[in-house]
Order: C-alpha cells, then structure tokens, then sequence
C-alpha cells in the first residue's frame, strides 16, 4: 500500500470523529480519567413515530442554537455511517458529550483497508488497523507540533469540538421539507447550506484546506420534536473527489463506555508512515 493510502486510512476515521462529535462541549480542558459513561437523558427515546409536544419550527436564526443545545441535554448518543467515495466505509459508535471534552469511539470498515476502529478521549485520538499499526493502538496527539499529529490537528482534530453544529446559525439557507419518519420518529427534514468561511471554520480553518471547498456546503438534516437531530446527510466535493456522508442518530442519554486502549497497546509510531 502507498504511504499516501495509509495517510488516507489514519486521517479518515479520526475526521469522521471530528465531524460525529461536533456537537460536544466548547470548553477546554480535560475529563481527567480513561473511560467515560452517562445515562442520563430528558430527551428519552421512542420505539413508535411519536414526538413530544410540537415545538417551534427552527429557523436559519435559531437552528445550530438549538440541535446543539439538544444534544447537550442528551449527554450521550449511539450512531451509525456511511461514507462514499475515495474512502468509502460503513462504521457505527457512541459518544458521550457530557464533559469538558467530547469522548467517541467508531469501528468502521474501511473499503480496501478493512476494520479500523478509532477513539477519542481527553484531547487524544487513537487508531488501530492491522496495515497501519499492526495489533497496536496508533496513539495520536492533534496539538503535536509536526508529523501525523499536525495533520490531524490541520484537519480539526483540534477545533472545537462544538463548532460544528454551533456555525449552523451561519446558514444562508434553513428550508423545512416537510415530515419523514426516521427509525420510528416522526421528524422535520431540514435542508441546510452552510457557506465555506463557515464550514471551513469546523476543520480547523487551514487555508489550504479552505481554498480546495466549495463555495457552500449542504446538509440535509432530519431533527425530531425534540430538537434532536436523527439523521444528517451531506455531499462535498474537493479536489474533483466526490465524498458523501450519512449519519444516523440514536439511543440519546443510553449508557456508553469509552475507554482509552492500555499504555502496553499503544504506540506513536506508524511503520507505514515513515514512524
């Protein structure tokens, strides 16, 4: 495999974590420990397509506010994705947003690469497949200075974690489309288009990384009666590579465990990386 496919295979599961816990916290700091539960939620989950009491529509003013004060409430989320194009993958994890920092977890099985698992805990992100690092857990610092760490940071993997449903409020569209049913709740399904500077600003706004966006990203955005966002589909285009991205939303304020994997299996060295 080329250096250049083993980049790819380190980098994407870890955006893929920067992009599912963009609904977390926006304080600094850390959690201090290396494991993370919650069970507690007032949002609740329904088996039947039934909501709470209607809420307001949202609107283009009012809308990142809201799904991001929702998932705050929530606490916890399990979820499900896939990803289309140069790296396509299926994968499913959990995350917990109740503490200073987000913590998520994601196995994903990566076409061409097989499973690579992920987890992100107290700052740090760590990558396990068998062509990257062997048996081992890639152990991954975005704040790093140099190496894959600043790549990843370059990419967001050290923004703010709250960003991305934060900067929906940026929105130069919001348009309701009317009701679907999305895993047995009744939901409004939102279409959403997010200029660059805006989107930019979730990836850590590096200035190479914004010159190759398009003007406006879109979104589609399933959102319940609770403000909950159940199911979120976008499609972006980069460099002439066409990538599409669904993410479907679930068991909001369920227990999770997500633990960072034992010192003794961990490692900062990448043999097909150069490290």
């Amino acid at each position: 495999m080329r250096r250049t496919s083993l980049l790819r295979l380190a980098v994407v599961p870890v955006v893929s974590l920067v992009v599912l816990t963009g609904c977390g916290s926006s304080e600094e700091g850390s959690s201090g420990g290396d494991s993370s539960s919650s069970g507690s939620s007032s949002s609740g989950e329904s088996g039947s397509a039934e909501t709470s009491e209607a809420a307001e529509p949202l609107t283009k003013t009012d809308f990142g506010d809201r799904i991001y004060a929702a998932f705050q409430e929530a606490g916890t989320l399990k979820f499900e994705i896939e990803q289309t194009g140069a790296a396509s993958s299926t994968g499913s994890g959990e995350a917990d947003l109740s503490g200073e920092e987000v913590a998520s977890r994601v196995t994903q099985e990566v076409q061409g690469a097989g499973t690579v698992d992920a987890v992100v805990l107290d700052g740090l992100f760590y990558v396990r497949s068998a062509q990257l690092s062997g048996e081992k857990w890639l152990k991954i610092d975005p704040k790093a200075k140099d190496g894959l760490g600043a790549l990843v940071g370059s990419l967001g993997g050290n923004s703010d974690p709250a960003k991305l449903l934060k900067v929906m409020n940026q929105a130069s569209e919001v348009t309701a489309e009317g009701q679907e049913e999305v895993g047995g709740v009744e939901t409004t399904k939102y279409h959403v288009v997010l200029p660059r500077k805006a989107f930019a600003a979730t990836l850590g706004d590096n200035p190479q990384v914004t010159q190759m966006l398009p003007e406006q990203v879109e979104f589609d955005m399933w959102v319940d009666g609770d403000d909950l966002v159940r199911k979120q589909v976008s499609e972006i285009t980069v460099a002439g590579q066409k990538t599409g991205s669904t993410i479907t939303y679930s068991g909001f304020g369920e227990p999770v465990e997500i633990e960072a994997p034992p010192a003794s299996q961990t490692t900062t060295k990448a043999p097909g990386l150069g490290g």
